[in-house]
């Protein structure tokens, strides 16, 4: 017996289904994947290698990527959750979510850059009871659990490298001032203007100085009597003021002003960052500042009226639009 191929239906290959494991326990927001089943594989006292393999079938060759071979409605079925509900939970699996047509992803957090992966906030999984290390998803502007008063943000690889900042009013108001800035100009010309507010900032005063981030870090040595600190608390140092920079960088008035402003205009610039002592020494002299203002003015190359066009087109959005 023949059969004709191009006239036939196409092959409706079974779905698979695995046996839900003994013991399920619910993601964290913005949980990675890799975090999510290794947890799971040791809460049920299984390797994490062979439930990969459970979860990912048909690439059994790449156990070191599990984000992009973990399939959902096996994940669903081994932990007994909804599919919607891990797929709004873990960012790197959500495209199979949208393949189905689900709608209202905007604002959520999305996988890669320009977000990184950092260890959760050690006292909210504490206070979930949750146990062993969880890694999730965190945007640029997530630096500062508001809840516990712990740094989260730039250089905190483990969470020993949490602290608390609740003693220093200065840095909640600042993680505060930086998602009012969001709300304002959005997620794309934040993230872009507070990346060289850091970097001016950093460059400008990373060695001793008189300056408020030294300052700081003396204040911690103090507290933690020790003799060196982690990397996170040379970055959480100087976030009041690349926060204070971003809010001077962003708004069209100063941009203005030391771009296309004359020569008093743009002294009044500089003046002003200097009376917030944002940069150590003149700021008119500072090399990572004038590298902001040369990418801003008018280029050869560019198409007159695309100046910041081009900021907005190759940048990507750390949220679902």
């Amino acid at each position: 017996m023949k059969i004709d191929i191009s006239t036939s239906s196409p092959i409706q290959l079974p779905r698979l289904s695995v046996r839900a494991l003994p013991r399920s326990l619910p993601p964290v927001a913005n949980e990675t994947i890799g975090s999510f089943v290794a947890r799971l594989a040791f809460v049920n006292h299984i390797n994490c290698r062979d439930l990969i393999r459970v979860l990912a079938p048909t690439c059994r060759s790449q156990l070191r990527a599990p984000e992009k071979i973990v399939r959902l409605h096996l994940l669903a079925g081994a932990t007994g959750i909804k599919s919607t509900h891990l797929a709004y939970a873990l960012p790197e699996i959500r495209g199979q979510l949208l393949d189905q047509g689900v709608s209202g992803l905007k604002g959520m957090t999305i996988a890669g850059h320009p977000n990184r992966i950092h260890p959760a906030c050690r006292l909210c999984m504490g206070a979930k009871n949750v146990v062993g290390r969880v890694s999730v998803w965190r945007r640029p502007d997530q630096n500062i659990c508001l809840r516990h008063g712990i740094w989260i943000g730039r250089d905190v690889t483990t969470p020993a490298d949490q602290f608390c900042v609740n003693d220093l009013p200065e840095m909640l108001q600042a993680q505060r001032r930086h998602g009012k800035l969001i709300s304002r100009y959005g997620h794309r010309a934040v993230n872009y203007h507070y990346g060289h507010a850091h970097n001016i900032v950093d460059v400008s005063s990373r060695l001793p100085s008189p300056t408020k981030r030294w300052s700081r870090m003396l204040y911690f040595f103090e507290r933690e009597k020790v003799e060196r600190l982690p990397r996170s608390y040379s970055s959480a140092a100087m976030y009041p003021e690349a926060v204070a920079l971003t809010n001077i960088l962003i708004s069209p008035y100063w941009r203005h002003s030391a771009v296309h402003g004359s020569p008093i205009e743009q002294d009044k610039f500089f003046r002003h960052i200097q009376l917030k002592d944002l940069t150590n020494g003149p700021p008119n002299l500072d090399r990572s500042l004038w590298g902001w203002i040369r990418e801003h003015q008018p280029q050869p190359w560019r198409h007159t009226g695309q100046q910041f066009l081009d900021l907005r087109t190759h940048l990507r959005s750390p949220v679902a639009e």
